[in-house]
């Protein structure tokens, strides 16, 4: 009698380890929660591809790959790697490293990203007292740089009166054109006599290499995406004129008043703004047939620097 009860008891705990305690692909199995508790393994159990257990708990189907699961009691949850070769994510709320990329497989940048270009990043800019255009490197301006670190080279404007006050560069970053103008600073200052003059300086020889006269004080310069033709101010003359880049030629855009001084172009190449006038006006102009002058619209204060929103 007494070995019927041990066999009875040993096919019991037999049943029992192959029932609900046993493991389902390695992994702890479902119980029912607790009276007043929340099991992480009783969560989802009506989801698809569950399956009720023989102790009345429930068996989780296996993660599909990049898939997550609890693992630990404090909810916690690890993340299988997936096809993509992604990354493991340790406790909920890590976040994860970025996937290295694959060998062969190409990295790709943003635009704009500095020492992504085999080229450096050059800058120009104007020096109206020292009557000198000066070229330096972006790349190097960095804390303990020096002055001659940065520098790439000068560009000698003295022998133009009265000095250079605006300049903008052409797409091909070939040529920069170059405002000598005394603009509004002759009314605060004395400063040579000259009525200016617009300059074109090669680049890569920073050198002159030919000079325009589109009448008095030039001001601000903007120059037409495809690098054809340039609009510039005229501070002293009731137009602004409208520059063929490559002929050396300009014609006359009236806009029946002086203090023509600055410009700008659109994100979309073709649509352009003056601003002009001591009252702060603006007009607007197509690109393409820039003789068809647009609206002009009184605003308060003096005539400035002007731009368009980006992507308007």
């Amino acid at each position: 009698m007494r070995l019927t009860v041990i066999l009875a008891g040993l096919l019991a705990m037999g049943v029992g380890a192959c029932g609900g305690d046993q493991p389902v692909d390695g992994r702890e199995p479902s119980r029912p929660a607790s009276s007043g508790e929340d099991s992480p393994e009783s969560e989802g159990a009506d989801d698809e591809g569950a399956a009720p257990a023989k102790d009345g708990g429930t068996v989780v189907r296996k993660p599909d790959a990049g898939s997550t699961t609890p693992s630990k009691k404090d909810g916690s949850v690890a993340v299988a790697p997936g096809s993509d070769g992604g990354v493991v994510r340790g406790d909920a709320g890590d976040k994860p490293a970025e996937r290295a990329p694959d060998a062969g497989e190409p990295v790709v940048t943003p635009p704009g990203t500095p020492g992504t270009s085999d080229k450096p990043q050059l800058a120009v800019s104007a020096d109206f007292l020292n009557q000198t255009l000066t070229v330096f490197n972006v790349d190097k301006m960095v804390e303990g740089a020096s002055r001659k670190d940065v520098l790439v080279g000068k560009v000698d404007l003295s022998k133009y009166s009265p000095g250079p006050v605006a300049l903008n560069v052409t797409p091909d970053g070939k040529t920069a054109l170059v405002s000598i103008s005394a603009s509004f600073l002759g009314a605060f200052i004395d400063i040579p006599p000259g009525d200016g003059t617009l300059l074109f300086v090669d680049l890569e020889t920073l050198s002159v290499i030919g000079e325009l006269n589109t009448g008095k004080s030039p001001m601000g310069i903007v120059i037409t995406p495809d690098g054809k033709h340039a609009f510039v101010g005229q501070l002293s003359e009731n137009y602004f004129s409208y520059v063929d880049i490559e002929k050396r030629t300009f014609e006359k855009l009236q806009t029946g008043a002086q203090w023509n001084e600055e410009l700008a172009i659109d994100d979309s190449g073709t649509v352009g703004i003056l601003t002009f006038g001591t009252a702060g006006n603006a007009k607007t102009f197509s690109i393409a047939d820039p003789k068809m002058g647009g609206q002009t619209s009184g605003l308060t204060g003096d005539a400035g620097g002007t731009a368009f929103f980006p992507g308007t």
